[in-house]
């Protein structure tokens, strides 16, 4: 495979989403029913398409499960203006986009030699204000024994 053009810039999980959206409106597709699925075996007219479609579908799928499903242009755009706040490097930045860390063992994972550029409140407010623009919803579930756990969706 040949590289044509070197990457020219990084994409958020929530911008290649946008971008499959538009796709999907421009080609009329629907992957809302299990008959869309079929006719993929059925209907082989043009191949460059039906591979188009069949990955956008699966591509749109993962994304639609990975992140918060509520989630707004002015949230990110929000969460970004606060990163920038931050001695953040590009792929960093993009990371806790994408991720949307929870815990400070997530945020040490993403920010490299986060311990040492970074004091604990300063990640601490970097987890708040992705909660506070990325609330998760938690249910509380009883398993089997009848015990309680606080589930995360």
């Amino acid at each position: 495979m040949k590289i044509e053009i070197a990457r020219e810039k990084f994409l958020s999980n929530f911008e290649v989403q946008q971008a499959l959206v538009e796709i999907q409106k421009q080609n009329r597709w629907s992957f809302s029913s299990k008959t869309r699925v079929d006719k993929f075996d059925k209907n082989i007219r043009n191949s460059h398409l039906a591979n188009l479609e069949r990955i956008t579908m699966d591509v749109s799928s993962y994304l639609d499960k990975s992140f918060a499903q509520n989630a707004q242009v002015d949230s990110f755009v929000e969460l970004i203006n606060f990163l920038n706040g931050f001695a953040l490097v590009k792929v960093e930045k993009l990371q806790m986009v994408n991720l949307l860390p929870r815990s400070l063992v997530s945020v040490y994972s993403i920010i490299e030699e986060c311990d040492s550029r970074f004091t604990e409140d300063e990640c601490e407010s970097m987890l708040n204000k992705i909660e506070e623009l990325f609330p998760v919803k938690q249910e509380i579930v009883s398993d089997l024994d009848g015990d309680l756990s606080i589930s995360r969706t």
